[in-house]
């Protein structure tokens, strides 16, 4: 028997659906089962029914982004046509919660409070640090910008085939603005800040798409000057110039143009550097845990049972640059 909640309005969450559940509820107007799964789940689909299947791998989540992009806009679309629409994975609790969690805050509105409150009253669990990560910067990311503006950005992700590329990317863009936040004392970023921050650290390895590797931030950063669908939502100087100094060989403080356009165009550049020390967060249980000033250092927080996937050479390289420009130590600190 599927584990089954109803959240009203026509959506549905559970665990793997059998046949006969399936066939009860496209009665009362199903239209759309997405699929979390990797084919865990075996049952037929009424006639009446459609189905998307975005695969994410159990006790574990992928760039939110991306199920945003496959899952979340198509189940809204669908609700919002008067369809009646069943998010699923296996068991019902952590894939497919977060991915609910997301599609209620657009549908509802709701602050990310009062949606983890009805998720935790229907049995949701964060299973692992990876899908709770997902929510909270799916939370974070349509607070600094608006949904056209995010699906454009998906758009062209998908069109220029970096979508490849997207884990590692959303990784860079949200552990960057974990690092924005942990020096707001300190800087009082702004909101323009953080969304020139999130599409640098998104966009920062595109020019893999046309590059070699040793030139791909040189054309990574002109892509983001010459292209129009960024339109004039981002400072194209600041996200160009954060996009070419990702790589360890450059010199941030050395280029008189940036430094021109404030010391918090250096912190931005410097942060995204940074935060491409780590390669996937999503993976497994989670990688990466959170960002945190503490005792005048910058404390990155890894999660010790994971901690073979994290390059500690590679973070600390990376972290110089930050370490030159805001004068202070910058340290991993492992947690179990």
């Amino acid at each position: 028997m599927a584990r089954l909640r109803d959240l009203n309005g026509g959506l549905y969450w559970s665990s793997c659906p059998d046949t006969e559940t399936l066939r009860q509820l496209a009665k009362r107007g199903l239209g759309l089962v997405v699929d979390l799964t990797e084919n865990e789940c075996k049952y037929e689909l009424p006639s009446t029914v459609e189905k998307i299947s975005y695969p994410i791998p159990d006790f574990s989540f992928r760039a939110f982004e991306g199920v945003l992009y496959k899952a979340v806009l198509p189940a809204l679309e669908a609700l919002r046509s008067g369809k009646g629409v069943l998010i699923h994975c296996y068991g019902g609790i952590g894939r497919s919660g977060s991915t609910v969690g997301m599609l209620l805050a657009l549908r509802d509105n709701a602050s990310p409070n009062t949606i983890l409150g009805r998720l935790r009253s229907l049995g949701y669990v964060n299973e692992t640090i990876s899908q709770g990560l997902a929510l909270r910067w799916f939370f974070r990311a349509i607070k600094i910008t608006d949904l056209p503006f995010l699906k454009r950005l998906l758009e062209e992700v998908e069109k220029t085939g970096y979508w490849g590329y997207l884990d590692h990317a959303s990784t860079v863009a949200g552990v960057a603005l974990d690092v924005l936040d942990a020096l707001q004392d300190k800087y009082r970023f702004t909101a323009q800040d953080r969304l020139n921050t999130y599409v640098a650290g998104l966009l920062h390895d595109i020019g893999r798409v046309w590059g070699r590797e040793e030139d791909h931030h040189i054309i990574g950063a002109e892509y983001v000057k010459k292209t129009g669908f960024l339109g004039d939502k981002v400072d194209l100087d600041i996200v160009s110039k954060t996009i070419l100094y990702h790589r360890r060989k450059t010199r941030i403080t050395e280029d008189q143009e940036l430094a021109s356009m404030g010391v918090k165009a250096l912190v931005i550049a410097a942060t995204v550097r940074l935060a491409d020390s780590f390669k996937n967060a999503y993976k497994g249980e989670g990688i990466y845990v959170g960002t945190e000033m503490a005792n005048d250092k910058l404390v990155v927080k890894i999660n010790g049972y994971m901690h073979e996937e994290v390059d500690f050479d590679r973070f600390y390289e990376k972290a110089e640059a930050l370490e030159e420009v805001t004068k202070m130590r910058v340290e991993a600190v492992e947690e179990f």
